[in-house]
């Protein structure tokens, strides 16, 4: 067994358990109720250092944005909200890579408490209200999202239901001469996601 996979086997592994997500290797996810998910991968990447080198990546993926990564058929892992645990004390470039050997106790205990730590900001934001009010403060520097603010605010406010001010973003995209293409299709999505799910959608 690979030095990593020992981490996420006896560091990793155990806090998402308890957690309530569910495991294939290296990815863990957690489903809510309503089919937003919540992502943890653990991602090699050596430097020669230490025995385990690697990234923990944290995202959250609401179910209207899997729809529309999904729109042609298949499962994507792109998320909407997306970040790194990072590693307390440590400087950028690397402040968010976790190095360390196996006999290397405090550092696996550091790993497991700093994951812990992170859970509950995780799985809060599968609350499609709490990930609105997240995307309404975009963008600001030290805000994780993986695509265009306005993207990501029409996305939560559609899981609300229709409103005025979804359909001041939809009209916004709509004319943007930046990325016609791209929002042209993207509104009509909405607008269709929104008629199909309206038990989804929340007052």
């Amino acid at each position: 067994m690979k030095p990593v996979d020992e981490v996420v086997r006896d560091r990793i592994a155990p806090v998402l358990r308890r957690a309530g997500f569910q495991r294939r290797r290296r990815h863990f996810w957690f489903d809510s109720a309503s089919g937003d998910r919540a992502y943890v991968e653990v991602r090699p990447f050596k430097l020669g250092f230490r025995e385990a080198e690697f990234f923990v990546d944290l995202g959250v993926q609401p179910r209207i944005w899997a729809d529309w990564l999904g729109r042609d058929g298949g499962e994507t892992r792109d998320v909407l909200w997306a970040d790194r645990l990072m590693v307390p004390g440590r400087r950028p470039p690397m402040a968010d890579h976790w190095s360390f050997d196996l006999v290397d106790e405090p550092a696996g205990d550091l790993l497991a408490t700093e994951l812990s730590a992170r859970l509950p900001e995780i799985l809060g934001l599968l609350d499609p209200a709490l990930l609105l009010g997240y995307a309404r403060t975009l963008p600001r520097p030290g805000r994780k999202i993986s695509v265009r603010p306005e993207i990501a605010l029409a996305v939560m406010l559609a899981t609300q239901g229709p409103s005025d001010e979804l359909e001041q973003s939809l009209g916004a995209l709509a004319t943007d001469p930046d990325w016609v293409a791209f929002d042209t299709e993207f509104v009509a999505f909405v607008r269709g996601w929104i008629a199909q799910h309206p038990a989804d959608a929340q007052d």
